[in-house]
């Protein structure tokens, strides 16, 4: 699996999400990259196959949601020009003694490299599309343990590095679970922790992969403002040796991110803003697959 961190740090945003009233959000956030698969202008022309020379950054929009009617839903994680998801669902209370969410998914067509492989050229792109289904159960039993699988189902519409090399085929898809445990430290501070699992299923075996991820969180709320920090660690182990590096890829990817919202703006209710920043990357035994990131970002959104 291609490992766009933008987008992951977007997905993980639910585990320490805000309240889940309904809001509209709009902002902007400047995200640099040092990364040999992160599609751009800036990055079409690579010369080996080393850790990424030079880094680059862009300014991109950002779009987020949460709508309820009833037990349904729908809400996004932030969405911009290089990801995002969008997920529909019903909330049942009190079944399979839990509070469940059943949901569909749908991300945004990621742009990435027909062949990522290409050296000394200017390397074309395409797009991968994205859709899944989730369950997720919440406060099992009463406790504070919850837990969510997910299934998502990955197609790379022009996948030439598939075709040059069969072990290297994108399209499949990638089965998640995750359990987490929620601890309240008064009434002002919560801590969250959890671990995950998700499996990489995809026709080129050198790109099927498991991975195993520790989740942490804390979040601190009062009325006017709150503030988040979420920290994720990472091992990947990919199935068989790459046909191009000639070894067995293992990846080991840490993120951390920190977001501070502020409610009644201009002494409006419904108006709120919020600033968020993010560090992290992915340390490889095979240099072609290091990467970091960092992200800043703010936004001003309406609650109803």
């Amino acid at each position: 699996m291609y490992n766009l961190i933008f987008v992951i740090i977007l997905l993980l945003f639910p585990f320490v999400s805000f309240a889940q009233d309904n809001f509209f959000e709009l902002g902007a956030a400047y995200l640099y990259r040092e990364n040999n698969l992160a599609v751009d202008d800036k990055n079409e022309r690579i010369n080996d196959y080393s850790k990424p020379d030079d880094g680059f950054g862009k300014i991109v929009p950002i779009v987020n949601f949460n709508y309820n009617i009833d037990n349904l839903y729908i809400k996004s994680s932030p969405l911009s020009s290089v990801g995002g998801d969008i997920q529909a669902g019903v909330n049942i209370p009190d079944f399979l003694y839990s509070d469940t969410s059943i949901y569909i998914s749908y991300s945004l067509p990621k742009k990435v490299w027909k062949d990522p492989y290409e050296l000394n050229t200017e390397r074309s792109r395409t797009y991968r599309d994205s859709y899944g289904m989730g369950l997720k159960l919440s406060e099992i039993a009463g406790s504070k343990f919850s837990y969510e699988a997910k299934l998502e189902i990955d197609d790379v519409r022009s996948d030439v590095a598939g075709r040059r090399y069969d072990e290297l085929e994108r399209d499949g898809y990638v089965v998640s679970q995750r359990l987490y445990r929620k601890i309240g430290l008064n009434e002002n501070v919560l801590l969250n922790f959890g671990v995950a699992y998700d499996k990489g299923i995809y026709k080129g075996d050198a790109n099927s992969y498991n991975k195993f991820r520790l989740l942490g969180g804390l979040i601190f709320n009062k009325k006017e403002y709150s503030a988040r920090m979420m920290y994720s660690l990472g091992y990947s182990k990919y199935d068989e040796d790459h046909p191009i590096f000639g070894d067995t890829r293992e990846d080991v990817s840490s993120s951390v991110i920190f977001s501070v919202r502020k409610n009644k703006i201009m002494g409006n209710e419904n108006v709120f803003a919020r600033i968020y920043c993010g560090l992290g990357g992915n340390f490889s035994n095979i240099d072609f697959y290091e990467s970091r990131y960092g992200l800043l970002g703010m936004s001003v959104g309406y609650s109803f």
